[in-house]
């Protein structure tokens, strides 16, 4: 049972099977840590002398509530979220999208589109962000920008941009606002 909650449900939780698309994937590690809990229970009950046991147990328990201690803040906000993570995470491409996103509708438009650069810098495929600032860029009346930005998006192989969709709809969108 421990083994099963851990390792599958990891498995699931992974993207490998089908993409989930999470931001923030250590949401999902809240229930493997009953598979954990289990295969400490299971390893007591097998000891003889559980004391011996105890002490190793006691110490992870004291190491792993001062992570639980430590992230709770992070979790204050959506705003100490997204900066705790972009600073701790700073290849975390996916984050940083959302980051930009955010920055967005504080009104912090040059930070998000500084953010959105960067993640195009570290993955020039990385479609999201190609979407989000080509959208970014054309409501800012930079729209041959903006359209280069999505044509650059829809080469991008196709394993790669799974929201080909949003790109399409967001050149449609572009082409309805231009007249053309």
């Amino acid at each position: 049972v421990g083994v099963a909650g851990f390792l599958g449900f990891s498995f699931l939780v992974s993207n490998i099977p089908l993409a989930i698309g999470t931001i923030f994937g250590e949401r999902l590690y809240y229930t493997p840590s009953f598979g954990i809990a289990c295969i400490v229970v299971w390893v007591a009950s097998r000891i003889e002398r559980p004391l011996h046991v105890m002490l190793p147990v006691g110490i992870w328990l004291a190491i792993s509530g001062s992570v639980i201690l430590d992230r709770n803040g992070a979790w204050e906000s959506e705003e100490s979220l997204m900066l705790r993570e972009s600073a701790a995470q700073p290849r975390g491409l996916r984050n940083r999208d959302h980051y930009a996103k955010y920055l967005i509708k504080h009104g912090k438009t040059d930070e998000a589109a500084a953010v959105w650069q960067g993640v195009l810098k570290l993955d020039p495929w990385f479609v999201s962000s190609l979407s989000n600032y080509g959208s970014f860029l054309a409501a800012n009346k930079r729209g041959d920008e903006a359209e280069k930005m999505f044509l650059e998006s829809l080469k991008i192989p196709l394993f790669r941009r799974p929201m080909r969709h949003i790109t399409h709809l967001n050149l449609a969108t572009l082409y309805t606002t231009t007249q053309r």
